[in-house]
Parts: structure tokens; C-alpha cells; sequence
């Protein structure tokens, strides 16, 4: 079965929370689904800001290709 984008990141932000944890805390360790009720509104908050800074940054690219390319065409 194939992970979602959204439930990989959740997934790497859980071990980089459980690593930090060993290293400040002397190994107090939260579960995943423990993780999950504890900061899934920012989770679903930053996965969002995250997500929509990229689309901005592609919609801004397509819109310099395209200009480029009208600007490339000849006779106008």
C-alpha cells in the first residue's frame, strides 16, 4: 500500500520528535497514534502552509515560463 505524502511527513516528524526525545528527556518516548492526538492541528496546519508555499512557488514559475515564451515568439 502506498503512503500519502501527508502521513510519510507526519511519520518523519514523529521519529525526529522520538530522537529528540531520547536526546533531551533520557528516553520519555510518545507513541505515533500518541503523537498524532497531541499535535495533529498543527500538523494539519503546517502541512498546509508548507504545501501551499510550493504551489505558489510552481504557479510563480509557470507564469515566468509562459511570459518568457511569449516574449520568445516572433512578431510580436
Amino acid at each position: 500500500m502506498k503512503t500519502s505524502g501527508f502521513r510519510g511527513w507526519v511519520h518523519n516528524l514523529w521519529i525526529e520528535n522520538c530522537e529528540e526525545r531520547m536526546l533531551y528527556r533520557d528516553g520519555d518516548r510518545m507513541s505515533e497514534q500518541e503523537y498524532w492526538h497531541r499535535f495533529r492541528w498543527w500538523l494539519r496546519r503546517e502541512w498546509r502552509h508548507r504545501h501551499q508555499r510550493e504551489l505558489d512557488r510552481q504557479a510563480q514559475a509557470q507564469l515566468a515560463q509562459e511570459k518568457l515564451q511569449r516574449a520568445m515568439q516572433p512578431g510580436q
